[in-house]
């Protein structure tokens, strides 16, 4: 239909209508429209955001220029807002930056930059055209240090005053010669976002250097090899002379480190400064490649431990030594009233060789002291005993547990754990999640099963859970309420079970099977269940999920509907 009506009816489309059906296609849709007719050709290099934004990861070919330049003439000053160049050869990089700028696009804002190197001239061009219009700049090096030029933070600040955010992963051009400079009284008043991995600091590069000059700070990024040799006392002084509005601070050992954390933790904030505090802390060193580690968490969750609420920390420090927790040690004098997420992941082993057995481990201490705002708890590879249940007991706005690989949780802490939580008058647990639990007994599963005749669960996970069987799944549902109207108590249930071949546990009969089928559906909303069977020599699996049973059920009702009253031609 909008292919046969005229140029004078397209015209007649509103402006916004225009916008939301164009807005969701890539440039390479909208290159490919304007090959269909004349009409849709016209309509789409007449749109004021055809040129918007260009993204080289469309193309196989890495240079820009020469696919635009046979729109060169709708291409000017107003057009193109943001670029996003992905290229090996940095000649593709510069022929695309010179055809933008032959074309005086002088009001880009956002540019994003992946390559081996940027040559001096080249980018001074850029930043000398539209670099006071940048306000998001991302430089991604993905290369050694091969002596190439690339531009440097403190080159990039000084041509692009109005960044509010910058991100710079890679070498740094000449490192050991190299020594940040600025205009005397120089400081950067927009800059809000930060991130800095240096790959070839090698103790040569200091944040110092550029946080001096960055007082509006909010969300800071570091690679470890930034703040190697800088003790932790003296980068915590740092922080505090120089990033007075820090709301995220988050330290890698390198640039992609899988961070499983809400992506809103990592999140520029809008923040009130009457109370100044760092709210949201993100530790990654899971290969100890930061010997202070140690200190430099003690140290920031002692000074900002009454702002904090958020952290994460995946990290392997906290080992037991002859002397006990040697990491772990102040942790338990840490209140932290305004923590909302904790998260600890990490092989951080937390046996506590105590003469007093009721002395509880200081992790433990820590979680049960910052469980009065807390929401969301996440435990992953924690090798030790650390109780629960006091945390349990004064847990009253946990909306999320998680636990992942810690297999030295005991059922019984477990079972306390939820048991404590069901006796709860008012509670707002929504998720429960269990992976890789090896101590996930019928008892764990009857607390879990409490929680529900009380109060409401959105969804229960429980995966890869070595002792849960197809017969404790039954025995678990049998104590959670059916739905009626409309409402289940458990809105829905995730359970992948796993037999092995050395395990005392027998594949279930088909039988078994369908009957807890048939109560997980009398129950739950929306769940999926599996079974895998683990030989020497194969794997065995069976899927089955609320959508494929519903509709089994569905045409086998149909199939005896027909079968009793047949239709009569």
């Amino acid at each position: 239909m909008l292919r046969s009506l005229s140029n004078a009816q397209f015209q007649l489309l509103p402006p916004e209508i225009l916008d939301n059906i164009f807005k969701y296609l890539s440039f390479r849709d909208k290159w490919r429209i304007c090959s269909v007719s004349n009409s849709w050709r016209f309509i789409m290099l007449h749109w004021g955001n055809m040129f918007k934004q260009l993204s080289t990861d469309e193309y196989k070919k890495g240079d820009l220029s020469s696919i635009l330049l046979p729109y060169k003439p709708y291409i000017n000053d107003t057009t193109v807002k943001y670029i996003q160049i992905n290229v090996q050869q940095s000649e593709d990089l510069m022929s695309t930056i010179n055809f933008l700028v032959d074309n005086k696009c002088n009001q880009i804002t956002k540019v994003n930059v992946t390559t081996t190197h940027w040559k001096k001239y080249n980018f001074l061009r850029m930043t000398t055209h539209c670099g006071k219009m940048l306000t998001e700049l991302s430089l991604t090096f993905n290369c050694g240090d091969d002596g190439q030029y690339r531009p440097s933070p403190d080159l990039i600040l000084r041509h692009c005053p109005k960044l509010r955010s910058l991100f710079y992963a890679g070498p740094i051009h000449c490192i050991r010669q190299w020594n940040p400079s600025f205009p005397t009284h120089f400081k950067h008043d927009h800059l809000q976002d930060l991130g800095l991995y240096v790959h070839n600091s090698n103790g040569t590069f200091e944040a110092k250097n550029i946080l001096s000059v960055t007082p509006y700070i909010q969300r800071l990024r570091l690679g470890l090899q930034s703040i190697e040799n800088t003790s932790p006392l003296l980068f915590l002084e740092t922080l505090q002379q120089f990033c007075p509005k820090l709301v995220t601070l988050a330290i890698q050992h390198k640039y992609g480190s899988a961070i499983v954390i809400d992506p809103d933790l990592l999140g520029v904030e809008q923040k009130n400064y009457t109370n100044f505090g760092l709210e949201n802390f993100v530790f990654h060193d899971p290969f100890d490649k930061y010997s202070n580690a140690q200190l430099l968490v003690q140290s920031l969750i002692g000074k900002y431990h009454q702002s904090l609420r958020a952290m994460y920390i995946n990290c392997t420090y906290m080992r037991h030594d002859q002397d006990g927790f040697s990491g772990t040690d102040q942790l338990d004098s840490f209140i932290l009233p305004s923590l909302r997420h904790l998260s600890l992941l990490g092989r951080i082993n937390s046996f506590h060789r105590s003469s007093n057995s009721n002395v509880l481990h200081p992790l433990s201490c820590l979680i049960t002291n910052s469980t009065t705002n807390l929401q969301q708890l996440d435990l992953t590879y924690l090798e030790g005993n650390i109780e629960l249940g006091p945390f349990a007991s004064q847990a009253n706005q946990i909306q999320k547990i998680h636990l992942t690989h810690c297999n030295a949780i005991g059922s019984h802490q477990l079972a306390s754990l939820f048991g404590n939580l069901a006796s709860k008058k008012k509670l707002q647990l929504t998720h429960i999640i269990l992976r890789c639990m090896q101590h996930v007994s019928s008892e764990v599963l009857f607390s879990i099963a409490s929680i529900a005749q009380r109060h409401r669960l959105k969804e229960v996970i429980i995966d890869h859970c070595d002792n849960v069987t197809i017969e404790g799944m039954e025995l678990f549902l049998n104590n959670i309420p059916t739905y009626s109207n409309g409402e289940s108590k458990i809105n829905k249930i995730n359970a992948s079970l796993i037999y092995q071949s050395s395990g005392s546990q027998v594949f279930p009969e088909k039988d078994k099977i369908q009957q807890v089928l048939h109560k997980l559906d009398a129950r739950v909303l929306e769940w999926k269940l599996s079974l895998t069977s683990y030989t020497d020599f194969s794997v065995h699996l069976e899927s089955y999920n609320c959508l494929q049973y519903r509709k089994e059920k569905k045409d086998s009702t149909k199939l005896e509907s027909n079968t009793l009253f047949p239709t009569c031609n």
